[in-house]
């Protein structure tokens, strides 16, 4: 129900991050063709994963037993002109009870679900190690989704490998997803 990533930090620590939808985008790390190797940057549009009418309703009312209301659907009317309408699997939201609360989350699920978030994987150079799982970062990058590729076009790492074995010298490949028409 909170859409919680989880992974290892650098310190061998599990860590869970969620994406903040109202972070500043001021001051991010920002990487360019100037530091990400040639030989990897790969894109997968994950269009597959786009759904765009969600039914949601509560957790079980501790007290009672029973649902504390119907359960109720929500549709983004733009996203089903663009990709036709694509039906979830219903979602019971079982952190809240409070209504108001449930369809806070249920829409900030929606509204990330009903467009394609794509999967970047790229390779960097010893910056990468700065990173962390759930930090926000800018790429530009001629081979980004459009005519003229990304520029600053804002991911959220998803996850972060160093391989000191690499025949180019130490570089961190970086996995991320593309939030930036999110926030």
């Amino acid at each position: 129900g909170c859409d919680l990533r989880f992974g290892i930090n650098h310190q061998g620590q599990l860590v869970a991050v969620t994406l903040d939808d109202q972070a500043s985008t001021s001051g991010l790390t920002t990487f360019d063709t100037s530091h990400i190797e040639e030989s990897l940057f790969d894109i997968d549009p994950r269009l597959d994963n786009i759904y765009n009418v969600l039914e949601y309703q509560a957790s079980v009312g501790p007290a009672t037993g029973r649902y504390p209301w119907p359960a109720t659907t929500i549709r983004n009317e733009e996203s089903v002109d663009l990709h036709s309408e694509r039906i979830a699997e219903p979602v019971t939201i079982m952190t809240t009870i409070i209504q108001a609360y449930a369809h806070d989350v249920a829409n900030r699920r929606l509204a990330k679900a009903s467009q394609p978030i794509a999967k970047v994987v790229f390779k960097v150079d010893l910056r990468g190690l700065a990173l962390s799982l759930g930090q926000l970062v800018m790429l530009t990058h001629y081979a980004g989704i459009g005519a003229t590729g990304w520029t600053q076009r804002v991911v959220q790492v998803t996850k972060i490998t160093t391989d000191p074995n690499e025949a180019d010298g130490l570089l961190c490949t970086i996995e991320a997803e593309d939030i930036h028409d999110i926030v």
